[in-house]
């Protein structure tokens, strides 16, 4: 019996292929969610703003500063924006404009926060039930260069 070279080929190609394909896809019921952003709040204090990013579990993510304008984006890679969230916080109390967060692709997120000039921010994480992202917002501390002033005599 003559096995023609085309068919020869497709079974090949069947045996080869499909079967990984097949076994990278995950069971009805099992596939993994993407991240979801569930919140993002802020408080106001009297030194300090601290913008506190609820996620459900970690992800990927990556900050960005910028400097016209000044602000914090902090990308959040495989990660969905809850339908609740709003997409603008006005925060204006002297130290954070204001908080924005967008989805830019399918499973990538985006939170920018725009900072008012002097400002310096401190990032912190606590990995608990999810994941929390905590950016504290202060007034640069002035330089010194450790040497006491002189006085003019």
């Amino acid at each position: 019996m003559r096995v023609r070279p085309f068919i020869f080929f497709i079974a090949v190609f069947a045996l080869l292929v499909l079967p990984s394909a097949y076994a990278s896809a995950a069971a009805p019921g099992q596939s993994k969610s993407p991240v979801s952003v569930s919140s993002i709040q802020y408080t106001s204090g009297k030194d300090r703003s601290r913008i506190v990013i609820i996620l459900t579990e970690k992800t990927d993510y990556r900050f960005n500063p910028t400097f016209a304008p000044l602000a914090l984006q902090i990308d959040l890679n495989g990660a969905v924006l809850s339908p609740a969230l709003p997409q603008f916080l006005p925060v204006n109390d002297g130290r954070v404009k204001g908080i924005e967060s967008f989805q830019y692709a399918v499973a990538s997120a985006k939170v920018t926060i725009g900072l008012e000039k002097g400002m310096d921010y401190k990032v912190s994480f606590k990995d608990t039930e999810g994941f929390v992202i905590l950016i504290d917002v202060a007034a640069k501390k002035a330089a010194t260069d450790g040497q006491a002033e002189k006085k003019a005599p």
